[in-house]
């Protein structure tokens, strides 16, 4: 058990995403070539991006994970030139996930992490309206376990 009396444990039961959430959020443009992205990934360490279209609203999401899958495999025989022809040709907005999962600032730790338990996915886009306010990652949770955040 993380914590050891009762009073710990409703304070933990009380935590709302924006408690835990990273703010300042990076969001990728939906035009940026796919080229582009790992030099980001490595950049910002991290392996999840918020896509935003030309006005700055939510686009979609890209991971890492969904990166490396459009990736040529080297176990693969493929022409060279073609292969090089989709990695300029290629934008974030052909390989980010349109289907976001969203959450407000207000939502409950405990529920945001049991959507992405369902959902078996490793972060979450924290929106008010339709602006974006952070994002919460499942690493969040690792650092409060750990004590190191709230």
């Amino acid at each position: 058990m993380l914590f050891s009396n009762q009073e710990s444990q409703n304070e933990l039961m009380a935590l709302t995403v924006k408690d835990l959430m990273t703010a300042n959020v990076f969001g990728v443009e939906a035009d940026l070539p796919m080229s582009e992205l790992p030099k980001l990934f490595f950049e910002y360490s991290i392996r999840h991006f918020p896509v935003v279209d030309k006005q700055g609203k939510l686009f979609g999401i890209l991971s890492h994970r969904d990166y490396l899958a459009a990736m040529p495999s080297c176990f693969e025989e493929l022409n060279t030139a073609q292969t090089a022809e989709k990695i300029v040709n290629y934008s974030v907005k052909d390989l980010a996930r349109k289907e976001v999962i969203t959450v407000g600032p207000e939502t409950l730790l405990i529920d945001a992490a049991g959507i992405m338990r369902e959902k078996r996915i490793g972060s979450l886009v924290v929106m008010e309206g339709e602006e974006i306010v952070g994002i919460l990652y499942e690493s969040d949770f690792m650092k409060l376990a750990l004590g190191r955040t709230v």
